[in-house]
């Protein structure tokens, strides 16, 4: 166990924690020494900075999955358009610069996406065929994309460019061919993608159960109704 924050300063606090989890566990928990816990968030997103201005050393692995962008073809394979490879680094920008789409403006659009853990090594940009077995269709995302103040367009002619960022998200930049001063922002979440309650409590521990009776009897939004005497 890792203390984080200067609430843990407070020894009974700390004490408390470590001993209730330790219950839960079973066993007694090794607590790791941390000198300055009230300054440790800070001190992290300093080194995240610097790490991004290539001072120091940078753990990753990318993303864990490909993403695509789904294609409504009539055939009976599904297909679709690569959009983030597997192992992009997050913060990176990638153009999509082969494929050119018609961006309907001021009514509503549906983008289908997928995502898949396959080995199989594909470009950005690239038509791929979407094996059932390797691939995730998520959720859809609808939007009205509205035109640029004083236009009266109602399409236009568009390249994209995707980025996976720091929070979790998938970002789509929609550019337009003759401008490229004009985009339009796409956003995807990507965590939890896989969650499947269904199936979740497989592998949960087996006193689970009582861990979540006792945060919601701590930290209930609630409190336990009082019996009041006359």
């Amino acid at each position: 166990m890792l203390f984080n924050g200067g609430v843990f300063r407070a020894e009974a606090l700390a004490e408390r924690l470590r001993n209730t989890l330790g219950d839960w566990r079973g066993s007694a928990l090794r607590v790791l020494h941390n000198d300055h816990p009230d300054v440790a968030v800070a001190r992290g997103a300093v080194a995240y900075a610097l790490v991004r201005q290539g001072h120091g050393r940078r753990i990753g692995g990318g993303s864990a999955r490909s993403y695509f962008l789904v294609l409504e073809d009539p055939g009976p394979q599904r297909r679709g358009i690569c959009l983030l490879p597997r192992g992009s680094e997050e913060g990176h920008e990638i153009p999509l610069p082969e494929r050119v789409f018609s961006l309907r403006l001021g009514q509503p659009v549906r983008f289908h996406l997928a995502s898949s853990v396959a080995d199989t090594p594909c470009l950005p940009g690239e038509i791929s065929s979407l094996d059932d077995d390797d691939c995730i269709r998520l959720p859809p995302i609808a939007a009205v994309v509205q035109a640029l103040p004083g236009s009266s367009q109602r399409e236009v002619r568009v390249q994209l460019t995707t980025a996976m960022t720091e929070v979790g998200t998938l970002e789509i930049h929609c550019v337009a061919v003759d401008d490229a001063a004009r985009r339009w922002l796409l956003e995807f979440q990507l965590r939890g993608e896989d969650a499947s309650p269904a199936d979740s409590s497989a592998a949960l521990p087996p006193r689970f159960a009582d861990a979540v009776q006792s945060i919601e009897r701590i930290f209930g939004a609630s409190s336990p109704p009082s019996t009041t005497r006359r």
